[in-house]
């Protein structure tokens, strides 16, 4: 008989706090997206002396990304409120490191600013799982086009799946509190000193005049 494999989910301890999805190709929206730019169109705007000017960067409201922004919220809520705790959402005097991964598809990838897809998810978890924006100390946010990989044989039979798929999209989250841990992210070294000859020495100083 064969002996069966049993997995368990194991989050990570580096985290007070892990959460997210991966799973489906709907593509995070972000509240920039709730208007489209009008191309290919003159757009006229005609005064009430009679005079007409031509508009230049018209903008429209996209519906269609209205909802799928009340989707992903509400899908997105539901994940919070699935590993928050009693101690959360934490005081405002606690200050917090966010780290995000965002997947994403290759036409997303190109036409999306980190910054909106980061502002978006804070804005939901504010009030869930921290008081105020102002408790960023690091944030940190990544974003990718996961290419379709075999899967594990192992794990196949757990999928129903050989292979995760290109385009799979979803995100992933972890919060650490920065008055119990260090941050992951800062405190990188940007510049050093390093021992040169007198020589070089020299011929910097006249490469700067």
């Amino acid at each position: 008989m064969e002996q069966g494999q049993y997995l368990k989910l194991v989050t990570n301890k580096e985290f007070d706090v892990v959460g997210g999805f991966i799973g489906g190709f709907e593509d995070i929206p972000t509240k920039q997206d709730k208007f489209k730019p009008v191309m290919d169109v003159e757009v006229i705007a005609r005064k009430n002396d009679g005079t007409e000017d031509k508009l230049e960067n018209v903008y429209l409201m996209n519906h269609k990304v209205k909802q799928s922004i009340k989707d992903f919220e509400a899908k997105f809520l539901d994940i919070i409120k699935g590993v928050k705790t009693d101690e959360h959402p934490y005081k405002k005097d606690i200050p917090l490191e966010v780290i995000m991964n965002v997947k994403m598809s290759a036409k997303r990838y190109n036409n999306v600013d980190v910054d909106n897809i980061a502002k978006c998810v804070l804005d939901i978890m504010k009030g869930e799982l921290f008081e105020d924006d102002s408790q960023l100390q690091s944030l940190f946010i990544y974003k990718e086009v996961p290419p379709a990989r075999p899967l594990e044989p192992k794990l196949q039979k757990y999928t129903g799946s050989k292979e995760i798929p290109e385009g799979l999209t979803g995100i992933m989250f972890g919060i650490r509190r920065l008055d119990t841990r260090k941050s992951l992210m800062a405190h990188h070294e940007f510049y050093n000193f390093v021992e040169i000859s007198e020589e070089e020495y020299n011929k910097s100083k006249e490469e700067k005049k």
